[in-house]
């Protein structure tokens, strides 16, 4: 019996040793965000997540909004808000989370475009994927505030004209969120800013070209049109572009801003 006890006591801290080694955590092979780092499409995909909250993915059936249709569907969303039911709880024109989500993923992708390797090998086109991924950030940063303007824009307590709160750094915390509306001027000008950056670094255009005299202004430091045409060619085609995208929203936006401010 003497013999039991002493050999139980004599194992018993090689016991509880391998009892604690046993409920270590071993190493995992969850990602955390420096992998952005060192994976650029991983970094791009802080971007390409503002292209997927576009509300222009989905079908929108604007028109029977408007004298030019009329839904026969009863459940229809427009049905609804037109007898009653639009409020704040429901509100289907609503792009504020949508917007604001897009406008905070590409404050990130902001932080972190100056620090990714987008070509290692190759320092000229590195820098010429830094200059189209940040032109094309701020444009849809643009993007994104033209439509807070254009659907949640309005009066305010004193019949000021009032557009949404601006967010030009990325925030780690809720309680930097809370800011006031700015003015409708203010907001205007905001996105106009993103746009005027947005168009000195991208082409009014993406696809391949045939020869350096064909480059677009702006672009006169290539040498290479192979790598051009790899960075901004064909393969780039349908991502926003200085002529279509940024322009055109400049465009409407004027049109928003002009029709608000009278009346």
């Amino acid at each position: 019996m003497k013999l039991h006890k002493i050999l139980t006591l004599l194992l018993l801290p090689g016991l509880l040793l391998s009892a604690c080694s046993l409920l270590e955590p071993e190493d995992d092979n969850h990602d955390t965000f420096d992998r952005v780092y060192r994976e650029p499409a991983y970094g791009e995909g802080l971007l390409i997540r503002a292209y997927t909250l576009l509300p222009t993915n989905d079908l929108w059936w604007d028109d029977v909004a408007t004298d030019n249709a009329v839904t026969v569907d009863k459940n229809s969303n427009y049905a609804r808000m037109a007898t009653g039911e639009w409020s704040a709880i429901f509100d289907p024109q609503s792009l504020w989370v949508n917007s604001y989500t897009a406008i905070s993923y590409v404050n990130l992708f902001l932080t972190v475009v100056d620090s990714i390797d987008w070509r290692w090998s190759d320092k000229s086109m590195d820098l010429m994927f830094e200059r189209r991924l940040k032109g094309e950030a701020y444009a849809m940063r643009g993007l994104f505030k033209y439509y807070l303007l254009r659907n949640h824009a309005g009066l305010g307590p004193n019949n000021d004209l009032l557009g949404t709160p601006i967010y030009d750094e990325f925030f780690k915390s809720d309680e930097e969120f809370f800011k006031p509306r700015a003015t409708f001027a203010d907001c205007v000008a905001s996105a106009n800013a993103d746009f005027d950056k947005a168009m000195q670094l991208l082409p009014p255009d993406f696809g391949n070209l045939a020869s350096l005299s064909n480059l677009p202004a702006g672009f006169s430091e290539i040498t290479d049109i192979s790598k051009y045409n790899t960075v901004f060619g064909d393969n780039q085609l349908q991502r926003i572009t200085g002529r279509i995208a940024v322009t055109s929203s400049r465009a409407h936006q004027r049109m928003v801003f002009s029709l608000e401010a009278n009346g």
